[in-house]
């Protein structure tokens, strides 16, 4: 399972969909149920839950950058839908990506 933890960190800015479930099992050369129960044994958590963490937590860190748009930020990391982006932050953090970005963001003179 470490290997598709790896596969996830390394390809969640493909925009092919390479850590969308379906594509996931069919690298590993597992069924998507065998994928799901696998991973939930070993991580704990569902490995849909997992990819959008790690969206989220790479999110966070893109948006300390000015120059991104939320929207960019959003496509880049596969969310076709700004507000299916929004609600994923805003579930993981409680806050809005806007918000997150006004509260973190460096004044610089």
């Amino acid at each position: 399972m470490e290997e598709v933890v790896t596969y996830i960190q390394k390809n969640l800015l493909n925009r092919t969909g390479a850590v969308e479930l379906e594509n996931l099992a069919r690298t590993f050369g597992v069924c998507e149920t065998q994928l799901k129960k696998f991973f939930r044994a070993f991580y704990g958590i569902p490995v849909r839950a997992f990819i959008i963490r790690q969206r989220i937590e790479e999110a966070m860190k893109m948006l300390l950058n000015p120059g991104l748009s939320i929207k960019e930020i959003a496509s880049k990391l596969g969310y076709n839908e700004l507000s299916n982006f929004s609600s994923d932050f805003r579930s993981f953090t409680g806050h809005s990506p806007r918000k997150y970005r006004l509260d973190n963001s460096a004044f610089t003179f």
